[in-house]
């Protein structure tokens, strides 16, 4: 107090008295873990600030729709249960440290945001659930990411039950049952959150709110930031239809491959196309950003195609990136683990366990970014593909007569079947741009951290043969140039 009033209060002052009595740490010297100061004011309020940020959005986004009110399921009802549970246990933490008298300013701070954040959610479940509404990205991270910052903070009780300090069981106890709960929650979200039929569901715009979809009007939906007319339920693609983890590792077109390989695939055995990859979403969507372009004194192609799919892009870069990274790890790990291995007197086992785990995780996460990376860039290539088609065919029936004599009908038709596919093609390697030098950089360094100046001679092989590629590439297209004008002749 007598530092407030001098007004000497420094920002680590203010956070050693938020925690008084324990300890901020971040690292515990006792227990050789994260403090629960450290775990409650940062992750877990990381978690409720989120939904601070968010809930509130989607709350004004479900709210702009008047909608029936489809009968809820045995399912629905229990998160909605659970969801309060999870209201009541921070609250019974606080009342529980009230009657001893025993109230950390932290955990006055943690227990009340967190019950409010509870709250919030709880509101947005039954406003979700009475609009026959699935659960969307919001709500996903919210149960998962509580359902890890809880398995943290049970692991920080654990530790100091094993460094052998004071602990408070019943807040121990309240936080297993904060991590069963969750874990419920985010296990009925994820394999249980499948689309009702379209029989209790007859109007169209609560068809589109059942995919949940983030844009709610009488007349046009969103996609990929553009208004279309509503599709019904049923033609709807079975990967939108799908669950978080059905679209995680494509167990949605399971069916279609047990079909095939019970016989041969017929065209009426193929699922519907997804609404937003139809030719129609796209090429209206692709011509809005092009008329744009089209005024400017140099329209770009280029630049058209990346405002109109820049975000699928950015995300497939990212998981692109992620993978790279993922792709040193396997090794690096591997290291420690024969370091391990080596020692004579391990100080502990389950460094090893941890260290096998890991490699394991490393490989799978690998291979999920891996597919889900090829899985956005062809999806965008074949969107690309569809839009530029569909434009070109357009195209050729507004011109008029004069300018249709400077072209012949094999450019035109090489425009759409040759030319778009070549864009679609190159799509696949534009991330090799930044991809290819951070491999190479990554791996002359650990290179040159194990082999030292021996990791240089790869290097330079790769260098002298550049010319050597560059030549080959310049006359491959010199080729191709002749053979797509030998295509036009024909």
């Amino acid at each position: 107090y007598q530092r407030r009033v001098r007004g000497s209060l420094s920002m680590e002052d203010l956070i050693k008295d938020i925690c008084s009595p324990e300890d901020w740490g971040p690292w515990s010297p006792t227990s050789k873990w994260l403090t629960l100061c450290f775990v409650d004011l940062t992750l877990w309020l990381l978690q409720t600030l989120f939904l601070f940020i968010f809930g509130p959005i989607r709350l004004y986004k479900i709210s702009k729709a008047n909608l029936k009110f489809p009968p809820l399921s045995r399912v629905h009802f229990l998160e909605a249960f659970l969801v309060v549970v999870m209201i009541i246990i921070p609250l019974s933490d606080f009342v529980y440290h009230i009657v001893t008298r025993s109230v950390p300013i932290y955990k006055l701070i943690a227990n009340f945001t967190s019950a409010f954040a509870w709250l919030i959610c709880f509101i947005v479940v039954i406003l979700q659930y009475l609009r026959g509404i699935r659960h969307n990205w919001v709500i996903y991270f919210f149960w998962v990411f509580g359902f890890v910052v809880t398995g943290i903070r049970m692991q920080t009780f654990l530790q100091q039950i094993q460094a052998g300090d004071k602990l408070e069981m019943v807040e121990f106890g309240l936080t297993i049952a904060s991590f069963v709960v969750q874990g419920i929650l985010g296990f009925t979200a994820l394999f249980f959150n499948e689309i009702p039929s379209n029989e209790d569901h007859e109007d169209e715009e609560i068809q589109n709110l059942l995919l949940g979809r983030d844009d709610f009007k009488e007349e046009s939906v969103k996609i990929y930031g553009t208004k279309n007319q509503y599709v019904s339920l049923d033609s709807r693609g079975p990967e939108e239809k799908a669950n978080p983890l059905s679209k995680l590792w494509f167990s949605w077109i399971t069916p279609t491959m047990k079909l095939g390989y019970q016989r041969p695939l017929q065209d009426t055995d193929l699922p519907p196309l997804n609404t937003r990859d139809h030719a129609e979403f796209q090429s209206k969507y692709f011509e809005e950003k092009w008329k744009n372009q089209s005024t400017l004194e140099k329209p770009s192609l280029a630049k058209a195609l990346m405002k109109t799919y820049w975000i699928p892009f950015i995300a497939a870069g990212i998981l692109k990136l992620l993978n790279d990274i993922l792709q040193f790890g396997g090794p690096l790990i591997l290291i420690q683990l024969v370091l391990f291995v080596k020692d004579d007197n391990p100080a502990s086992l389950w460094r090893g366990v941890l260290w096998s785990l890991a490699i394991f995780c490393t490989s799978f996460l690998q291979s999920i970014c891996l597919n889900q990376y090829f899985h956005i860039i062809f999806r965008v290539a074949m969107n690309i593909r569809g839009a530029l088609v569909s434009s070109i065919y357009r195209k050729s029936f507004r011109i008029s007569s004069a300018e249709r004599q400077k072209s012949t009908v094999g450019e035109i038709v090489n425009l759409q079947a040759v030319d778009s596919q070549r864009v679609c093609d190159t799509l696949s390697y534009v991330h090799m741009v930044w991809s290819a030098p951070l491999q190479i950089g990554l791996s002359v360094y650990f290179l040159w951290s194990t082999l030292g100046v021996s990791a240089l001679v790869g290097l330079g092989v790769m260098v002298l043969l550049m010319p050597l590629q560059l030549r080959i590439s310049r006359r491959l297209g010199v080729l191709s140039q002749k053979i797509l004008r030998r295509k036009d002749t024909r």
